[in-house]
């Protein structure tokens, strides 16, 4: 039965000498018959022959705990003992490398697996008003001014768009602004530091079959920021007369 340090403290106290105190025997003859059946034997005679003083017993005791759970755990898994300092710095190097390369790796997945999709070409018959998908999309990079409003492209092309890029990011105000309601539906809609969001401006990204929110534990209050842009005056374009 191993000795605790409790009982380790007993001898100490006992060996001690404590002044004013005559120590009994028979508790520190019982205290040692328990070391040695632990299998403590050379502990307790370095504390019999005073080898170790009384205040270092317990810290001895500890010492001899955990070497002794540190060799049963070599023992037990033998490939420990071939790890040292540098090669573990070598393995986490090689980890993190791997790991890096596989995200590396997962990107060029996803990417090739949209490059797969098909874009839906659209109209490209009749007036240009009347053209949809990539068509309009294709009309639109060639222009070098007069483009149409966003909101009027995403309107127009919204299957190409989200064929070409599936994943949006967006805010609220965004979200108002350049996506009619109705339009889009997305498999997942992720709303970060959402404790900074209203609900009411959360209720315009509410357009996903799946949504989910993200805050942080020790995240900020509800922000007024969207309030306030509201109530700013709306900015107005100065009319240029020329000169008589």
């Amino acid at each position: 039965m191993p000795i605790t340090p409790g009982q380790f403290a007993c001898a100490r106290g006992i060996r001690a000498g404590e002044p004013g105190r005559t120590a009994p025997v028979e508790p520190f003859l019982r205290v040692r018959i328990k070391s040695r059946e632990g299998g403590l034997d050379r502990l307790t005679a370095l504390a019999e022959t005073r080898a170790l003083e009384p205040h270092q017993i317990e810290l001895a005791f500890h010492f001899v705990f955990y070497n002794t759970l540190t060799r049963s755990v070599f023992t037990e898994h033998a490939e420990l003992s071939q790890v040292t300092g540098i090669t573990q710095e070598q393995v986490r190097r090689q980890f993190a490398a791997a790991d890096k390369e596989s995200i590396r790796l997962y990107s060029e997945r996803v990417a090739a697996l949209i490059d797969q999709r098909l874009v839906p070409y659209g109209n490209q018959s009749g007036p240009v008003r009347t053209w949809t998908e990539m068509a309009l999309i294709m009309n639109e990079i060639n222009k070098q001014k007069r483009h149409i409003p966003i909101r009027q492209l995403i309107l127009r092309s919204a299957n190409a768009l989200v064929a070409l890029k599936p994943c949006f990011m967006m805010g609220p105000l965004s979200v108002a602004q350049y996506l009619a309601p109705g339009q889009l539906k997305f498999d997942l809609v992720v709303m970060d530091e959402a404790s900074q969001l209203k609900p009411e401006d959360a209720m315009a990204q509410l357009r996903g079959r799946t949504n989910r929110h993200r805050r942080r534990s020790e995240a900020a209050a509800t922000t007024s920021f969207f309030s306030v842009y509201r109530s700013m005056p709306k900015m107005t374009t100065p009319t240029m007369t020329a000169p008589p």
